[in-house]
């Protein structure tokens, strides 16, 4: 439906002809008391006619007087017409609530019958000037009742403006929407505007972007490939796409979209931003770093290493790095590493799969080949990831006493929605010296903040363990209640921070009753579009049990 306002004589001159070339038709709402002003910049009655005659024409109300504004206050100042009471200067008082319903009522019956008088045909149609009804502002008390309550008396239709113009089957009649184009927008503008704003793409894309949001980014991607189907062009659904691609580890996918994005506007900064960041992310990179670790039982691990990442699609990358390490414990000798790894992880469809393989060669003990699967992939929730491994304990007395263990291990996530998740872990570990270790924990987190993102939330351990021998593992019998903290977001420009705190009470067969905690720190400053510094500081302390853990890594994309 197309509509014009205020029987201007521009608006007859310049879109007749076009509505005649494309065979179309239209609607002008005609304020009375300007056509009969004689206002040379608005029509006269004849030109009405005219028009109206042709075929291409519909004209209907708007408003008789209910165009001018009026005095609604002592001091002179104006509002509307239809939604405000008028001051009566002679009696000084605002007209009553009975007084103003009379001459709404009296301006939408006059303009009606004034229309039919002229043009002999039906006028059953109405457009609120200004859009306005009451619904905006409170300055009549009950203005907006009154308003349909007159305009349904004479009028089967009524319109106000807002800024998408959609109306669905089952709206009011006298609530139906229109949208204004603005004057500057050329055909392309109008045809977006149109196709952004239609109710089922805003449902789509909303949904989309809380399954991105939630981690969800498969689901989210699949929504976004629907609605580019209808406009492969949409600049919001191209721009969720990407980051969802990038969300998921798929930085080939996420560049090519996001050049799509710059190729309608290349000054987008959020665009080139995160343009940037793909490139990085998709770029091969060389990671150095040192860690240290020590905790109560006067064990230290000393390790630097640098490691290359080779990025060779969305659906592969791998991974290779080598390392040296000190090993120190108490009244064992100290145990010197050289180890390196090959990984890959693999991405099918919503499926990932990483296998690493490590060669450890150390000093006084037998060299160790540790290897790991996992599988994750989404099945009933959102994401289940099976865990193979055997591995070699990273302490020097258990290096020299060759203690390994196998482990598998099944975790499970799934967002409940936009801003609430749940987390559960089942872990078996089987040591080679017969003791074995089981743990299960299961956590919920809030997130109540977007910027910077803060979250809470809380979790339940059991930690059980079947030792033959009193050795260094962690205590029998566990069970801790504990609440989580998290913290992530961006300070400046070129700082990201991530902060993690967990407080709770923990109770263990021998020690009894303890407060425990861990919490960790961990900075990315990009000191460049190819450089960054990353820092990692966390601790421990559990009811037998504390340790401290520091990284720092320079990693460089090239």
């Amino acid at each position: 439906l197309i509509t014009f306002d205020d029987a201007r004589r521009d608006s007859f001159m310049y879109a007749d002809p076009v509505l005649e070339d494309l065979s179309f038709k239209a609607t002008m709402f005609a304020p009375v008391c300007i056509v009969e002003a004689s206002d040379p910049m608005f029509s006269d009655w004849r030109q009405i006619k005219h028009y109206a005659g042709t075929g291409r024409w519909e004209v209907q109300s708007h408003g008789n007087f209910a165009h001018w504004d009026i005095v609604i206050n002592e001091a002179g100042e104006r509002g509307t017409f239809l939604t405000h009471q008028r001051w009566l200067d002679d009696e000084n008082r605002l007209e009553n609530n009975r007084e103003y319903y009379q001459r709404i009522d009296s301006d939408y019956r006059e303009s009606g019958e004034i229309l039919e008088r002229h043009l002999n045909t039906k006028v059953n149609a109405f457009a609120f000037p200004k859009g306005k009804f009451g619904q905006e502002e409170c300055a009549c008390a009950g203005s907006v009742i009154s308003n349909l309550i007159a305009v349904r008396k004479y009028f089967a239709l009524s319109f106000f403006q807002n800024r998408y113009g959609f109306n669905l089957v089952g709206d009011d009649p006298y609530l139906l929407k229109r949208m204004e184009v603005h004057e500057t927008w050329t055909a392309r503008q109008l045809r977006d505007h149109i196709t952004n704003n239609d109710p089922v793409r805003l449902v789509s894309l909303n949904l989309a972007n809380v399954y991105r949001w939630a981690g969800q980014n498969y689901k989210a991607v699949r929504l976004y490939d629907k609605l580019l189907e209808d406009n492969p062009l949409d600049k919001d659904v191209l721009f969720g796409k990407a980051m969802a691609c990038r969300s998921s580890g798929r930085f080939f996918e996420a560049r090519a979209v996001l050049d799509r994005v710059l190729a309608q506007d290349g000054a987008n900064q959020i665009a080139l931003e995160q343009r940037e960041r793909v490139d990085r992310l998709a770029a091969p990179a060389l990671d150095n770093s040192f860690s240290y670790f020590q905790d109560e039982d006067e064990r230290q691990r000393l390790k630097w290493g640098t490691s290359l990442q080779l990025p060779y699609s969305d659906e592969l990358t791998i991974e290779t790095s080598l390392a040296t390490a000190e090993l120190e414990d108490k009244n064992v000798s100290r145990v010197r590493e050289n180890e390196g790894s090959l990984s890959s992880l693999y991405r099918r469809d919503e499926a990932r799969y990483d296998l690493s393989y490590t060669f450890r060669d150390f000093s006084g003990a037998d060299d160790a080949h540790d290897y790991s699967l996992t599988a994750g992939m989404p099945l009933f929730f959102d994401n289940v990831t099976l865990t193979h491994a055997y591995k070699s304990e990273e302490t020097a007395r258990a290096v020299i006493q060759g203690t390994k263990y196998h482990e598998n291990a099944v975790s499970i996530s799934k967002a409940l929605n936009d801003r609430l998740s749940m987390y559960s872990k089942y872990r078996r570990s089987d040591f080679s010296d017969e003791n074995s270790r089981n743990t299960f924990r299961i956590n919920g987190l809030y997130r109540f903040l977007n910027k910077p993102r803060l979250s809470a939330g809380c979790e339940l351990v059991l930690d059980d363990t079947d030792f033959y021998s009193p050795v260094y593992y962690t205590p029998d019998g566990l069970k801790i209640i504990q609440a989580l903290f998290k913290a992530d977001g961006r300070v400046f420009e070129h700082l990201n921070y991530n902060l993690r705190y967990v407080v709770g009470h923990a109770r263990e067969r021998e020690s009894g009753n303890k407060i425990v905690q861990n919490g960790s720190m961990s900075l990315v400053i990009r000191t460049g579009s190819s450089l960054e510094l990353g820092l990692l500081l966390a601790f421990s302390d559990t009811p037998t049990y504390g340790s401290e853990y520091v990284l720092v890594n320079l990693k460089y994309s090239f």
